[in-house]
C-alpha cells in the first residue's frame, strides 16, 4: 500500500468511482505497518548538506571540484537525488561543464568573499541547505481513502461498545465493504468477523474532499479543529465559542461549500496539558511520572509528564511534548529533571531532537499561513544517572502497577478504549472520539498540529507528555500515542494526543516495546593497549564500570567475571556503586586479552575487553668481585665474579651469556659468571661484563681496577680456580676444589690449606677440610664432600671457602670467596 493523497475531483461535480473489480482476499495491514515503521527523513533532508558538496564531507572545497572533474571525465554525470553538485543550469541533476565553471568561480571568489549563486538551489555555492520537512505519516484517513477507492459507498469505520460499525451510503455494498475492510484490519483487531452497517449520506472520499477544501478554516480566529467525522458522517469543525460559527459559515459559503456537510461543536479553547505518587522521585524511571525544568524565576519550574521510554537511532530516552520545552520545533538542548530541578543529581535527560515546523509550501496538508507539525513531541536522551525502564508505564490499577508495552497501534479507531498515565490526574481512561483532527491550539503559538486524535479520558495541566495506551491484561499495553492537550467546556473535556504514526513521521523509527536490555560495561583499568611492563609476574588492578537501564546506575545485583586469554579464569566480583574491581597476579610475557563479562539481575550479559601487553626488558648485571678500584697483580689469576637478573624469566642469566672485556684490548676476553682472568701488563683499565638475554637485550656493569707489576719478593699470590665465585652445591655432593699460588721468589714447594668458615660446621666456625703441597705455580686439587663438615640445615647455608698458601720462606698468602651449600627444606 502506498499512501494515497490524490487531489480528488470536486464533489460538486459528477465524478464517481466505478464498482471495484473482484480481487484475491489478502491482508494489507502488515504492509501499512511496514510503510509506517520504515518511515524516515527523505534522503535529501538529512540535514547539514551544502550546495556544491560533491564528495559528501559536509563542506565545499577544492576536492569537490576534483570530484566533479573526474565524474565528467568518466561519463558518470548523474547526481544523487539531492543534486547538490548540479549547481548550474540546466538543473537536471546532471553534471556538465557549466557546473564545473560555477564551482571554480565559487572557489576563486572565496578568497575575496565573493559569492557564486546556484540557480538550481537559489543559494550561494557553499551555503547550507535548509532541512526538508518529514515525510507525512500513513494515517487512518489514508486507509479509509484506499478502502473507498474499491468500495465508493464506504463512509468510515468505528467501534461502538467494542463492536465494529461500517458507514455505507448503500447497505447493498456491505459484502464488498466487509471483504475490503478485513483486508486492512484483522478481525481480532476489530473484535468481530462481521460488520454492522450504519446508514450514511456521504462516501468517505466525498466527505474527506470537502474537509480538504475547507482546510483554511483553521486560519480563522476561534476555530480549534477540523476533522472528517466518520461517526456522524460529517466534516467536524471545533469552535472556541458559539459566536464564531457565523463567521465560519460565511467563510464556507465564500468557498461555495454546502453547509449541510459540516457540523459544529463548541469545544472551548485548546489547552496544552495524578496523584502525589506520580510526582515522587522514581528510579529507575517509568513513563507517567513528573519531570520538570527550571525557569528564570528560581521559585518556579515548568512541569510535564515523562512519556514513553524508548530507543531512537540506538539511543535510550523518552518522549515528552515539544511545548514543554523552551521552543516548539527547535532543539534547545534543555535538561529535564525527575521529579524536579531541586537536586542536580535528579537530571533525567537532555533534549536531542525536536524537528522544525513546516508550512503549506513544504507540505500541502498544512493550512495556508500556518506552521505545522505532525506531533507535539521531543526526544530526550538519558544516561545511567537517570535510569529508565524501556517500554514501562506506571499505572493506578492496581496501585503502582507497571504495564509493559508489547506493541503499538498506528490507526486508532473511533470507539477504541484508551488510557493515559500523567503526573496530575494519574491513570484515566476513556474512548477515542475523533481520528485525524487538524487542531489549532489557543494562545500565542500559531502552529497547527495535523491529524491528531481526540479521546474522552480526563487530562489536566501537567499531564502533557503522558503515554496514551490500551491496556492488555494482565500487565501489558499497546501504545497509541503521546498526550498533549485538551478541549475544555463547562460540560465536557476532550483530551488530545499525537498518534504513533505521527510521532514516527517527525522523529523517525522508535523502538517502544519493553525489553530487558543487557548491562553496559567498560574497563577502567587497565586501558586498551597498555603495557604492564617487563617481567614474568605482574600485579594488575582490574576495574570496570557497569551500568544497567533496568538495575540502575549502581547496577545492584550485577556481577563481573574476569578472564584472560593467557591466564584463564581470574575470578568474579559483585558490582558495588557501579564499579567492580579485583587485584590479580599474572604471569608470562606477551600480549593477552582481558575480558570483563557483566551479568545483570535478569541474567542478561555484556562483555568488554582490552588488549594489554607485557614488554621484555634488558637484564640487570652486577660485578661483585673484585671491588671497584681494587689492585691486582699482573701475571696472577684474578677471579672476576658477576651476578645477574632477567625480569622476563625471574631468574639469573645463564653463565655462558656473560662476557667480560677490558678497556685494554691486549687483556683479551673471558666468559662466565666467575672466570679467572690473568692480566699481562700493569696499569688502570675498565673491566666490563655484558649479559645478553634470550631476546637479544643486554645489560652490563663496569668497574675500574689497577694492575700492578709482579712483586720480586714477598708472600705468595693465591687464586681459587674451582668452585666458582658464589657457587652452590648440594651438601651431599662430591666436589673437586682447585687452586694455585705464585711465589714472587720463585721458590718451591708451597704448602696449601683449605679452610671452610661459617655456621653449622662440625668442629666450630672454622674448619680445615684438607691440605696439599706442590711446586710454585702448580695447580692443586682436593676432592671433598660438604656432608663431612657441614651439619644438615633447612634449605642450606652460606659459607666462605678460603685457600691459604705458605711458601718456602714461611710467608703466607690467601684468597677467600663465598660458597653455598644447599639442603632440602624442612
Amino acid at each position: 500500500f502506498e499512501p494515497i493523497r490524490p487531489e480528488s475531483p470536486d464533489p460538486r461535480g459528477s465524478g464517481r468511482s466505478s464498482r471495484r473489480q473482484p480481487s484475491m482476499k489478502r491482508s494489507r495491514l502488515p504492509a501499512l505497518v511496514l510503510v509506517v515503521a520504515a518511515m524516515t527523513w527523505a534522503p535529501w533532508a538529512a540535514g547539514g548538506q551544502v550546495v556544491g558538496d560533491a564528495d559528501g564531507d559536509g563542506r565545499f572545497g577544492q576536492h569537490d571540484l576534483v570530484v566533479v572533474e573526474d565524474a565528467i571525465a568518466s561519463g558518470q554525470t548523474t547526481t544523487g537525488p539531492e543534486g547538490l553538485s548540479d549547481v548550474a543550469e540546466p538543473c537536471d541533476h546532471r553534471l556538465d561543464a557549466a557546473d564545473l565553471a560555477l564551482l571554480a568561480q565559487a572557489l576563486d571568489g572565496a578568497a575575496w568573499r565573493l559569492e557564486a549563486y546556484s540557480p538550481c538551489h537559489g543559494q550561494a555555492v557553499g551555503s547550507l541547505l535548509p532541512e526538508a520537512p518529514p515525510s507525512p505519516p500513513v494515517t487512518l484517513d489514508d486507509v479509509f481513502w484506499a478502502i473507498a477507492d474499491e468500495v465508493p459507498e464506504f463512509g468510515g469505520l468505528y467501534l461502538e461498545h467494542g463492536e465494529p460499525r461500517v458507514v455505507l451510503t448503500d447497505e447493498g455494498a456491505l459484502g464488498d465493504a466487509e471483504e475490503v475492510v478485513f483486508e486492512y484490519f484483522d478481525p481480532e483487531r476489530l473484535g468481530a468477523e462481521l460488520l454492522e452497517p450504519v446508514e450514511g449520506r456521504y462516501g468517505f472520499q466525498e466527505l474527506h474532499t470537502y474537509r480538504r477544501l475547507a482546510r483554511d478554516v483553521l486560519s480563522l480566529p476561534g476555530v480549534t479543529g477540523l476533522d472528517t467525522q466518520e461517526v456522524d458522517n460529517r466534516v467536524w469543525i471545533g469552535l472556541e465559542d458559539a459566536e464564531v460559527q457565523a463567521i465560519v459559515e460565511a467563510f464556507l459559503e465564500e468557498l461555495e461549500l454546502p453547509l449541510e456537510v459540516f457540523e459544529f461543536e463548541v469545544t472551548g479553547k485548546v489547552e496544552s496539558s495524578g496523584p502525589p505518587d506520580y510526582q515522587a522521585l522514581l528510579r529507575p524511571m517509568k513513563a507517567g511520572v513528573q519531570i520538570g525544568r527550571p525557569l528564570p524565576d528560581p521559585t518556579l519550574m515548568a512541569v510535564c509528564t515523562l512519556g514513553p521510554i524508548l530507543e531512537r537511532s540506538g539511543a535510550r530516552g523518552y518522549l515528552t511534548n515539544s511545548h514543554c520545552t523552551p521552543t516548539i520545533g527547535f532543539n534547545d538542548g534543555v535538561t529535564f529533571f525527575q521529579p524536579s530541578p531541586a537536586n542536580p543529581a535528579w537530571a533525567a535527560g537532555v533534549e536531542t531532537a525536536d524537528p522544525p515546523l513546516f508550512t503549506q509550501g513544504q507540505v500541502s496538508a498544512c493550512p495556508s499561513g500556518a506552521s505545522c507539525r505532525w506531533s507535539d513531541s521531543a526526544f530526550f536522551e538519558t544516561t545511567f544517572d537517570s535510569t529508565t525502564r524501556l517500554g514501562r508505564i506506571l499505572t493506578d490499577t492496581p496501585a503502582w502497577h507497571t504495564r509493559k508495552i508489547i506493541g503499538r497501534e498506528y490507526f486508532p479507531l473511533t470507539g477504541d478504549p484508551v488510557s493515559k498515565s500523567g503526573r496530575t490526574t494519574g491513570q484515566t481512561s476513556g474512548q477515542v472520539t475523533n481520528t485525524c483532527v487538524d487542531i489549532e491550539p489557543s494562545g500565542p503559538v500559531t502552529n497547527t498540529w495535523l491529524c491528531q486524535t481526540k479521546a474522552d479520558y480526563d487530562s489536566d495541566q501537567g499531564d502533557s507528555g503522558s503515554p496514551v495506551y490500551k491496556t492488555k491484561y494482565p500487565d501489558n499495553a499497546i501504545l497509541y500515542g503521546l498526550n498533549w492537550g485538551r478541549y475544555t467546556t463547562p460540560f465536557t473535556t476532550r483530551a488530545i494526543f499525537s498518534g504513533v504514526a505521527n510521532l514516527e513521521a517527525d522523529l523517525g523509527a522508535l523502538d517502544v516495546e519493553a525489553a530487558e536490555g543487557p548491562p553496559v560495561v567498560a574497563f577502567i583499568t587497565p586501558t586498551n593497549g597498555q603495557s604492564l611492563g617487563p617481567g614474568s609476574f605482574f600485579s594488575v588492578q582490574l576495574s570496570a564500570s557497569v551500568g544497567d537501564h533496568e538495575d540502575g546506575a549502581a547496577c545492584s545485583g550485577c556481577t563481573v567475571t574476569w578472564t584472560s586469554s593467557l591466564d584463564g579464569y581470574l575470578g568474579v566480583d559483585p558490582v558495588v556503586g557501579g564499579v567492580a574491581s579485583r587485584q590479580v597476579l599474572l604471569s608470562g610475557t606477551g600480549p593477552r586479552v582481558l575480558k570483563a563479562r557483566a551479568t545483570d539481575s535478569a541474567g542478561a550479559m555484556a562483555e568488554a575487553w582490552v588488549v594489554v601487553k607485557t614488554s621484555t626488558a634488558a637484564p640487570s648485571v652486577w660485578i661483585v668481585s673484585p671491588a671497584p678500584s681494587s689492585s691486582v697483580t699482573a701475571g696472577v689469576g684474578v677471579t672476576l665474579a658477576a651476578t645477574s637478573f632477567d625480569a622476563d624469566t625471574w631468574l639469573p642469566l645463564p653463565c655462558n651469556s656473560l662476557v667480560w672485556t677490558s678497556s685494554i684490548s691486549a687483556d683479551g676476553t673471558a666468559q662466565g659468571c666467575s672466570p679467572v682472568f690473568t692480566f699481562s701488563s700493569p696499569g688502570w683499565r675498565i673491566m666490563t661484563v655484558t649479559g645478553t638475554d634470550a631476546d637479544g637485550l643486554q645489560g652490563s656493569d663496569s668497574i675500574w681496577i689497577q694492575v700492578l707489576n709482579a712483586a720480586q719478593s714477598g708472600s705468595p699470590q693465591v687464586t681459587i680456580l674451582a668452585p666458582g665465585y658464589g657457587s652452590a652445591y648440594p651438601r651431599t655432593a662430591s666436589l673437586t676444589l682447585v687452586g694455585k699460588a705464585l711465589d714472587p721468589d720463585g721458590k718451591s714447594p708451597i704448602q696449601y690449606e683449605w679452610v671452610l668458615k661459617g655456621p653449622y660446621l662440625y668442629g666450630g666456625s672454622e674448619v680445615v677440610i684438607g691440605t696439599t703441597s706442590g711446586a710454585n705455580g702448580q695447580a692443586q686439587s682436593l676432592t671433598w664432600s660438604p656432608a663431612g663438615v657441614v651439619a644438615p640445615t633447612c634449605g642450606g647455608v652460606s659459607l666462605t671457602l678460603e685457600l691459604r698458601a705458605v711458601d718456602a720462606d714461611g710467608e703466607q698468602g690467601s684468597v677467600a670467596q663465598p660458597f653455598y651449600v644447599s639442603d632440602p627444606p624442612c
